[in-house]
């Protein structure tokens, strides 16, 4: 694991030792808590962010699901990854800073409700992003200084990494949006072969959302066939009525 100093370092101003070059073993604490221990606790039981038991219409970023823990994934093995190696490169560091500006953008839009929610306490779990983003960013630092006088190289790298950090999630996210269309279309289809494999596929996308994009398809389908077949799809995927789901989403 990379070498951390010691605890004791008088020396230095509150701020100068948490974003020094070498870290100390308390810090290390913090940053595993914070950067990587926290993080799969909240996208475990995230009741709102990215999830809800009641759908994507309850969430804020519901229907960027896939970008989200996509992106989520990227920076959490970015900083394991510094923390066991201590190997230090451009794009690890572009990784680093593009995790901490995601988990800050989270921070943001929980702001109001965390304000809100700290009466009962909970609200507390709402300013979790931005530790999160504090730790991201305080390593995103460190690793940059290891790269020393890397110059242009070092920089073009870190601009590699946060490229990578934005396009890979929103190419897996475009990628799904598409099939899920694709299934929804062949759900309309009059082929029975092509209604099945719309159905299935539909199916394979649930934990995503990918039923209540088929009551968003219902409510402006015009046809009253694809409309049948779409509610047929729906009631065979969830088990409920979809003119249900979309009062429940009207509301």
């Amino acid at each position: 694991m990379k070498r951390y100093g010691s605890q004791d370092d008088g020396a230095k101003s509150f701020g100068e030792r948490q974003f020094s070059a070498e870290g100390t073993p308390a810090q290390l604490w913090f940053d595993v808590l914070f950067g990587l221990v926290l993080p799969v606790v909240c996208v475990c039981f995230d009741p709102v962010v990215f999830r809800s038991p009641e759908g994507l219409h309850r969430t804020f970023f519901g229907i960027y699901a896939v970008f989200g823990y996509a992106c989520f994934a990227l920076g959490w093995v970015a900083l394991l990854v510094w923390l066991v190696s201590g190997r230090a490169s451009g794009v690890l560091c572009g990784v680093l800073a593009g995790g901490a500006l995601f988990a800050s953008i989270v921070g943001l839009f929980l702001l109001p409700l965390s304000v809100i929610l700290l009466v009962v306490v909970i609200g507390i779990i709402g300013f979790a992003p931005f530790l999160t983003a504090f730790v991201l960013f305080r390593n995103c630092r460190r690793v940059f200084a290891r790269l020393g006088s890397g110059g242009r190289k070092s920089l073009l790298g870190t601009v590699a990494g946060l490229v990578l950090f934005i396009g890979l999630p929103l190419t897996i996210q475009t990628y799904i949006n598409r099939s899920i269309e694709t299934a929804i279309d062949g759900i309309v289809a009059g082929n029975p072969v092509v209604r099945a494999s719309g159905s299935q596929a539909i199916k394979r996308y649930e934990r995503i959302g990918s039923g209540d994009r088929l009551v968003w398809r219902y409510r402006t389908e015009e046809n009253a066939t694809a409309r049948d077949r779409i509610q047929s799809a729906y009631r065979d995927l969830t088990g409920v009525s979809i003119e249900q789901r979309l009062a429940d989403l009207a509301d």
